[in-house]
Order: structure tokens, then C-alpha cells, then sequence
């Protein structure tokens, strides 16, 4: 009897466990690309999207990779989809490094509050600010997954074992020169064949 209870407890977990993994999450960037003038700026989100209704996000931590030598990030600005920090309903961190930011949350809501506050997604983790330095086109990334505490959670604490991550990228484009200098080249241009033509 004590066996048979071990293994159908065993099976339970097993099958707890399974499920667990089987948990599908889309994290990304919106937009997954963008052109930016050079000294503008860019603002991406992180996003999930859910493909069950019954998922949750209620931990994260990511390392975001980027180019230093076209972009420069600015800042973190964390949603609200894990509960209000200011209502210390979540925590979070972030530090910017050159070509990497590192960024974390964690809710401290209980699952059916995340549940009734994320609905079915998508959700906006967090946005991120870049400034455009030089011309070129910058990929972003999610690095670094699975290793040095990067991963994400839903509901009971459960770690996503494999979400997708798609990536994304920002364009630096030259600042176009306006048609007024264009037109006032033009004329210059005409002044110095005129007075040439007077000079002979």
C-alpha cells in the first residue's frame, strides 16, 4: 500500500512538474524594429504574450544586449502588470552597462491577483529608452537565459523552461538635411556663377 501511494505521488509530481515546462511564453520587443534619427530616441517595449489563458508572468529577469557603439540606453521604466512598486506591490532593478542592460521584477501579488490583472495578454513588462549616437543598425537581444538567475516565472513560482525570445532592432539614420538649406545652396551656388561670369 505505502508503495503504491509513493508512486502515484511520484507520477503526481512528475506530471506537476511536466506541465509546468510545458508552459508557453513569447517574450519580445514592440516595436521589433524602428528607425530613429541620429541624437533621437527610441522606445521599446518588453512584452509577453500568453498561449494560455491560465498563465501568468510573476518574475523576470533579463539581460538585453545591444550595439554601445550606435546606441546609448537611457533608461528603465518598469509597467504595472506585476503590481504598483509604489504601493509595494513589486520590486524591481535595473542597471544599464554599455551593450547590456540588466533589468528584474518580481510581484509580490498573490497569482490570482496577477491573473486578474495581466487577463490574456500580451503584457508590457517594461520600456526601454535609447538615445541614437551613430549611424547603423543596432540588434536587441535577450542574453544570457537560463544562467546567473536570468529566466521568467508564472504562476506557484514555476520557471518558464524555454520561452521564445524573439529579438529585435533599432535603425540610426542620418538627420536629413532640410529642403531650406537644399534651396539656400542652390542660390549660393548661382552667386558664385554669377560673379564669375562678371569677373570675365
Amino acid at each position: 500500500m505505502k508503495k503504491t501511494l509513493l508512486i502515484l505521488f511520484i507520477l503526481t509530481l512528475m506530471g506537476f512538474f511536466s506541465s509546468a515546462s510545458a508552459l508557453a511564453l513569447i517574450i519580445g520587443f514592440s516595436p521589433s524594429s524602428q528607425t530613429i534619427n541620429q541624437g533621437g530616441t527610441a522606445l521599446v517595449d518588453i512584452t509577453a504574450t500568453f498561449e494560455s489563458t491560465s498563465e501568468i508572468v510573476s518574475a523576470y529577469d533579463f539581460d538585453v544586449s545591444y550595439d554601445s557603439s550606435i546606441l546609448t540606453a537611457t533608461s528603465v521604466i518598469f509597467g504595472t502588470m506585476l503590481g504598483n512598486e509604489t504601493l509595494f506591490e513589486a520590486s524591481t532593478d535595473f542597471n544599464l552597462l554599455p551593450g547590456v542592460i540588466d533589468l528584474a521584477e518580481v510581484s509580490f501579488l498573490a497569482d490570482a491577483d496577477l491573473a486578474s490583472l495581466q487577463g490574456a495578454g500580451p503584457i508590457t513588462l517594461a520600456t526601454l529608452s535609447f538615445s541614437g549616437d551613430n549611424f547603423g543598425m543596432s540588434s536587441l537581444m535577450f542574453i544570457n537565459y537560463g544562467s546567473g538567475g536570468n529566466d521568467v516565472k508564472g504562476a506557484s513560482n514555476i520557471q518558464y523552461g524555454s520561452p521564445t525570445l524573439n529579438g529585435g532592432s533599432i535603425t540610426v539614420a542620418p538627420v536629413p538635411i532640410p529642403a531650406a538649406c537644399w534651396l539656400l545652396g542652390s542660390g549660393l551656388m548661382g552667386l558664385v556663377g554669377l560673379r564669375r561670369n562678371f569677373q570675365k
